[in-house]
């Protein structure tokens, strides 16, 4: 299992260039599938809940509610999720080809270019891409 408390999703850009937001995305009322999506900003994010990504994905209307709220907010949490590497990295490939992080193209994290961890806590003075 992967150490991380919350699973943070960002997704590549490129997709947005191919498919369609929804233009009422500021609002998604009652859940829908049963997952829950809550905006984390006007403009950008959203935290998804009632949802477990190493099971729930069977279910083709949930995982079509998830890609659309990705389309919505660009950035997507998904918090306590416990994933093995290869559940973390099937659910990736759902939205298309997973990045390698040119850090990563030797061994990887244990020997895994495709997993980058970002760890940070509050005696962190820097985290990946902070200025």
């Amino acid at each position: 299992m992967l150490p991380e408390v919350g699973l943070i999703l960002i997704l590549h850009v490129a997709l947005m260039l191919r498919t369609k937001a929804n233009p009422n995305s500021a609002s998604y009322g009652p859940a829908i599938a049963g997952v829950e999506i809550a905006p984390l900003t006007p403009s950008i994010g959203a935290v998804v809940s009632s949802v477990g990504l190493a099971h729930d994905l069977q279910d083709p209307t949930i995982e079509a509610t998830i890609k659309q709220a990705f389309l919505d907010h660009q950035v997507l949490v998904f918090r306590d999720q416990e994933l093995t590497r290869k559940q973390h990295q099937d659910f990736g490939r759902r939205f298309g080809r997973l990045h390698v992080h040119p850090s990563q193209c030797h061994d990887g994290y244990e020997g895994d270019q495709e997993i980058f961890p970002v760890e940070a806590d509050e005696a962190t003075g820097l985290t990946n891409g902070a200025l």
